[in-house]
């Protein structure tokens, strides 16, 4: 298994270290998020190629993305804060979301006006324009150029004919942990985390009986004592894909978090 500090030494060593998201899909890794140098990183590597296996756009370089044809393990290289979250589906239970917070991508968008982008049609088309890459706008179907144009400032830049992706998702999930008196009550909290993170719920020890413990086992569950003792280990995430719903609830975070700021 090779990083991508790995398959970078093919190329141009440190500026590869710059790039900010890697989002792993079956067999590839696809870059999105390189600064400015990273784009001609990323040509560099298309030139030179990789031992044995080599790199491939998805039709040239106007296209949604850049595809490394070899085994990437998922690295984030950037510089963050680890934040605590308040969540709460409801009056019975509450959670903590941890969070780790892009601080590049957070100030760029203080510093220009821009909150939190939950729009979900414009996350939609967002995800088709790789960061840093420009793509034609002819390449870009009618309806998705009319939603990318109505964006926020800061969010695309329309450059010679062609969008620039500025906006990335500006935190990461991490984990939830779920305080309740039930276990019902907890897994209203952090149901909808189940595509995201790694979930535990904190419960009152009388309520952890061994039917429970195996269904929270089944649904890869951790379970807590109101004390903190950890009674049933949580199954580590794993993240399978990046989708435009998981960008959006990600901003939703985002928006909480930037509002226990005030």
């Amino acid at each position: 298994m090779q990083t991508l500090p790995d398959v970078a030494a093919t190329a141009s060593g440190d500026v590869a270290s710059q790039c900010q998201w890697v989002r792993v899909r079956p067999k590839c890794a696809v870059v999105d998020s390189c600064p400015a140098d990273g784009v001609s990183w990323c040509r560099d590597l298309s030139r030179r190629g990789l031992p044995s296996t080599g790199v491939q756009s998805l039709g040239g370089w106007g296209r949604p993305s850049l595809r490394l044809s070899v085994p990437v393990e998922p690295v984030v290289v950037m510089l963050s804060s680890v934040e605590q979250v308040p969540f709460s589906s409801s009056r019975a239970s509450s959670a903590q979301v941890r969070v780790r917070v892009d601080l590049h991508e957070h100030e760029r968008r203080d510093a220009g006006g821009l909150g939190a982008v939950t729009n979900q049609r414009l996350l939609d088309a967002l995800m088709s324009l790789p960061m840093g890459l420009g793509v034609s706008v002819d390449a870009v179907d009618e309806d998705s150029r009319q939603v990318v144009r109505r964006a926020p400032a800061g969010v695309v830049d329309e450059v010679d004919g062609e969008f620039v992706r500025l906006a990335r998702r500006p935190v990461v999930i991490e984990s939830v942990l779920a305080t309740a008196r039930s276990w019902r009550a907890a897994q209203a909290s952090i149901s909808c985390f189940a595509a995201h993170c790694e979930r535990t719920v904190r419960l009152p020890l009388v309520e952890v009986d061994p039917l429970l413990r195996v269904e929270a086992e089944h649904l890869g569950v951790g379970i807590e004592s109101i004390d903190g003792e950890l009674l049933v280990e949580p199954r580590p995430f794993v993240a399978r894909r990046f989708t435009s719903y998981g960008w959006w609830f990600t901003e939703v975070l985002y928006e909480q978090w930037m509002a226990t700021r005030r």
